[in-house]
């Protein structure tokens, strides 16, 4: 107020307002430019294409090629740092969306193809007149392996992870199973040593199943009312049905919207009074006196960019679509060690990381989950770097360098929760409070200085 006269300064308001018709242009040319992914998928379902390298060498090219695009563009754009973020992350996302569609459809099409090929033999064998005992043995175990083959595939582990269903949910909703076009359905697919996971909504014929209709399978998934509907629905993984409510609440979204707007304006006062002074201090100053003036609106502004995302705008895109599965978010608040962190406080991408990353390294490829877990780390602190990068405009790994630190500090956390829990949530505190601090000091110092250089070769 003492250097502008008034109680907020506009500036930064100008600023995110500057260029949104651009903005949302390209954010939708974006969005358009996913649609060849349903088209590849309705080719590899008639045979046109065949399943193999081809097949998700062609997907992954057009997946790194889309991301590059967005990229690219942010970093060529004008746009002021505001609409790089928002352009970036969403490139990002849209990016998930694409991968987790086409994964999850090639993987329908090799367990359809793979079930039409034990139908076909189960019924070659029934046909026969007169079977010896070899026949009989093999026509024996085609019918066992047709009536679990689910249970006998990564799906299965998939749904146990990623679909169970929790308290979180509207009601008690059932998840998801593949399905075949198909005359007759088989048997159930899960025995006695997997009841336990049917008793939690991992099976599709429970009570709720009404909530979570099984009316579409593969390939009849693949249409562009399907595509829309998951690109609109807050989740990474496709599925081909999601749990949903019976109808829209419109109070509710209108709770959330205001909820959104109240919370921006809250973050966008903490920025322009707190935060963006103390980023400029922290140019200028030592660590040591920077810290205190970062930590607490850096702080702040998470919490309430957290809450803004995963709490407003994703429940309110959950109850325009009737998506029922409010669990974007558990209770990392609590949480004692950086990877109970990881897991809790971004559901999402945690359930894309688990599904898209973590279980082809272990069940595909065979890793022992050490190691599985190390790659995905790192494939998650890659993409982040990236990603400040772009918004950046330098690529220094400073970001990517504090990210791998967790590691150390995970173990060191994992010991002391064994002693104490409460300690352990302690030092995640500190460290949510440094952290941020620290890499945002890193950073400004290092344009600061960049900026000097330039200013004393140009003087």
């Amino acid at each position: 107020m003492h250097e502008h006269g008034s109680v907020l300064d506009t500036s930064l308001f100008y600023l995110s307002t500057t260029q949104l018709g651009d903005l949302f242009f390209w954010d939708a040319c974006m969005i358009l430019g996913m649609t060849p992914i349903v088209v590849w998928c309705q080719a590899c379902s008639l045979d046109w294409i065949p399943a193999g390298p081809l097949d998700w060498g062609t997907r992954l090219l057009f997946e790194l090629s889309f991301t590059a695009v967005g990229l690219h563009w942010t970093r060529a754009s004008t746009w002021p740092w505001v609409q790089r973020i928002f352009f970036s992350l969403h490139t990002m996302v849209l990016a998930m969306k694409i991968h987790s569609y086409g994964a999850r459809n090639a993987t329908f099409r090799e367990k359809a193809a793979e079930l039409n090929d034990l139908e076909e033999e189960e019924r070659t064998l029934a046909s026969h007149s007169f079977r010896g005992p070899h026949e009989t043995e093999r026509l024996q175990e085609v019918s066992v392996h047709r009536s679990d083959w689910t249970r006998n595939c990564d799906f299965h582990l998939i749904q146990k992870n990623a679909c169970v269903c929790s308290s979180r949910l509207l009601s008690p909703l059932p998840c998801s199973s593949i399905e075949v076009n198909r005359s007759s359905p088989p048997p159930s697919p899960f025995s006695s040593d997997t009841e336990d996971l049917s008793s939690k909504g991992t099976s599709r014929h429970t009570p709720s199943a009404d909530l979570c209709p099984g009316t579409v399978a593969y390939p009849d998934n693949l249409t562009v009312a399907n595509w829309v509907d998951y690109v609109l629905i807050p989740s990474l993984v496709y599925e081909i049905h999601f749990p949903r409510t019976d109808r829209i609440r419109p109070w509710y979204v209108f709770e959330k919207a205001l909820a959104t707007f109240g919370s921006m304006f809250l973050m966008y006062v903490t920025m322009e009074q707190s935060l963006i002074p103390s980023v400029k201090y922290a140019a200028t100053t030592s660590l040591l006196y920077a810290l205190p003036h970062l930590m607490f609106p850096f702080l702040i502004t998470f919490l309430l960019g957290f809450f803004i995302v995963f709490e407003c705008v994703c429940n309110g895109f959950a109850e325009l679509t009737r998506f029922a599965d409010r669990r974007f978010y558990d209770d990392w608040w609590n949480s004692s060690t950086w990877d109970e962190f990881a897991r809790k406080w971004n559901r999402p991408v945690h359930l894309f990381l688990l599904r898209h990353v973590y279980f082809p390294l272990r069940h595909g490829l065979g890793l022992p989950k050490a190691q599985a877990n190390f790659y995905t780390f790192l494939f998650s602190a890659l993409a982040h770097e990236l990603a400040v990068w772009i918004m950046a405009g330098r690529l220094r790994m400073f970001f990517f360098a504090m990210q791998m630190l967790q590691i150390p500090l995970v173990y060191y956390s994992q010991r002391v929760k064994e002693h104490v829990k409460a300690w352990g949530n302690g030092i995640f505190w500190v460290s949510m409070m440094l952290g941020p601090s620290m890499m945002t000091f890193v950073y400004t110092r290092d344009h600061y200085l960049e900026q000097a250089a330039l200013a004393s070769e140009s003087g």
